[in-house]
C-alpha cells in the first residue's frame, strides 16, 4: 500500500483508536488521510480547506485536493468566498460545502497601555511616532512589495510616519533589498518571525494587508481584535470582515 502513497502508520493509528469522526485541515492532512477513504478505512470524515489561493495552487496540488476531498463525508470552507472558489475550481456542487468562519481569541493585552510603550521601545519607535505595519508570511501572496512601494509614496508627504514589517519567508531578503532601494531604511523595521504578534499589534496605529488572494485571514481578524485601524485589499472575505 505504501507504494501507492497510502500511509500505513495512519491506517494503523485509525484502526487502533477506532475514532467515530476524523477531521483533516489543509492539504498536508488531506494527502495523509484522504487515500484511506478509497480503502473504506475511514469513519465519518470531515475535511476543512485552509487556504483561499485558487487558482494559484500548482496543478499537482489542485489535482490532489480535487481527487481526495471528494471522498470526504463533509467539506468545510472557512469563508463564503473560499467556498465559492472551491466549488468552481474543484467542480463540486456548492451544497456539498458548508462555511464555518475563522475566529480568533480576544487580545489579552488590549487594556494594558504599558505593552504598547514596551514594544515601541523594543522596536526603536518613539511614543509620538505614527506606525503602519504589515504582519504576514513574506511570500508573493501577501503583497508586501506593494506595502513598501506605498510606504515610499507616503513618506514624500508624511516624513513622520514609520513602518514595520513582521514575519519571515521566502521573499525576506528580496524585500529588505527593495526597502533599501526605495530609501526606506531610516523609516522601516523588519523583525523576522515573532511569537508576540498580539503584543506587537498594540504598538502600531494602522495594520495593512496587501494580499493578492485570501480566504478569511486570521491575521486580519487578530488586528481587529486588537482594535487597530485597517487598510486591506478587497480579496477573499476581507471586505466582509472589515
Amino acid at each position: 500500500l505504501q507504494r501507492y502513497g497510502v500511509p500505513l502508520s495512519m491506517l494503523r493509528m485509525i484502526r487502533a483508536h477506532a475514532p467515530d469522526v476524523v477531521h483533516t485541515h489543509g492539504l498536508v492532512a488531506l494527502t495523509g488521510v484522504g487515500p484511506l477513504a478509497y480503502l473504506r478505512a475511514l469513519p465519518y470524515w470531515i475535511h476543512t480547506f485552509h487556504y483561499g489561493n485558487y487558482p494559484y495552487k500548482s496543478a499537482r496540488q489542485m489535482w490532489l485536493e480535487r481527487a481526495l476531498s471528494r471522498r470526504a463525508s463533509k467539506l468545510v470552507a472557512v469563508a463564503a468566498a473560499q467556498r465559492d472558489a472551491i466549488a468552481r475550481f474543484h467542480r463540486l456542487p456548492i451544497e456539498r460545502l458548508i462555511v464555518i468562519s475563522n475566529g480568533v481569541s480576544p487580545n489579552p493585552f488590549l487594556n494594558l497601555p504599558e505593552v504598547r510603550r514596551r514594544k515601541r521601545q523594543e522596536l526603536g519607535f518613539a511614543d509620538t511616532d505614527f506606525v503602519v505595519a504589515s504582519i504576514s508570511v513574506l511570500s508573493e501572496q501577501k503583497g508586501v512589495e506593494y506595502f513598501l512601494r506605498a510606504a515610499a509614496e507616503i513618506l514624500q508627504r508624511r516624513p513622520d510616519v514609520k513602518f514595520l514589517v513582521v514575519g519571515g519567508g521566502p521573499l525576506e531578503m528580496q524585500l529588505r533589498a527593495e526597502a533599501d532601494r526605495l530609501g526606506l531604511n531610516e523609516y522601516i523595521r523588519f523583525t523576522g518571525w515573532r511569537a508576540d504578534v498580539q503584543e506587537l499589534l498594540l504598538s502600531i496605529d494602522i495594520y495593512v494587508m496587501a494580499s493578492l488572494w485570501e480566504a478569511m485571514p486570521l491575521a486580519l481578524l487578530e488586528a481587529m481584535a486588537a482594535r487597530r485601524a485597517i487598510v486591506a485589499t478587497n480579496v477573499g472575505n476581507n471586505a466582509e470582515i472589515v
